[in-house]
Parts: C-alpha cells; sequence; structure tokens
C-alpha cells in the first residue's frame, strides 16, 4: 500500500484535477469558517505526527493530503484561493 505521505506532488499535478472535499474543507478551515469537525479534525491533523498522520489518512484521506499540500506545496494555498474564487465560495 502507497503512503498518502509519501507521494511527492508538484501543482502541475494537483492543478489538473478537479478540488475534492477535503481542499474545500481546508479553505473554510484556514479562513475560521469551517464547522466545529472540520476544525477540530485539522487541528489534530496539524498536531499529528507523522505514524499518526497516517492513521487519520485511512479515515480522512483527502483532508489529510490536502493539509499536507498546504504546508509543503509552494502556491498551494494561492491556487486553491483561486479555485474557490472560480466557483464562487
Amino acid at each position: 500500500m502507497t503512503s498518502i505521505l509519501n507521494r511527492e506532488l508538484t501543482m502541475e499535478g494537483i492543478m489538473n484535477r478537479p478540488l475534492n472535499q477535503g481542499e474545500i474543507e481546508l479553505f473554510y478551515f484556514i479562513q475560521g469558517k469551517s464547522g466545529s469537525f472540520s476544525t477540530n479534525l485539522f487541528n489534530l491533523i496539524a498536531s499529528a505526527d507523522g505514524h499518526n498522520k497516517q492513521k487519520l489518512a485511512q479515515g480522512f484521506p483527502n483532508e489529510v493530503q490536502a493539509f499536507i499540500n498546504y504546508q509543503t506545496v509552494p502556491g498551494y494555498w494561492e491556487y486553491l484561493q483561486e479555485r474557490m474564487s472560480r466557483y464562487g465560495f
């Protein structure tokens, strides 16, 4: 099984697919507009070590990947803002 945390991601790969629910929830979380479940989930992801992120990714793969992209992929946040704006969010 390939680890979601070990995939190398580039902006080119990210841009060639539609937004997923995890990315939408991350967008609202960063803006302080997410619900209590998503807020708690992203706070948990932020505080988890690699082993526990791996466990969280089993149940919430899109949310964990979106958070990792936000932390590690240059230009990801700007891209996410632009895409959300284009969809009217």
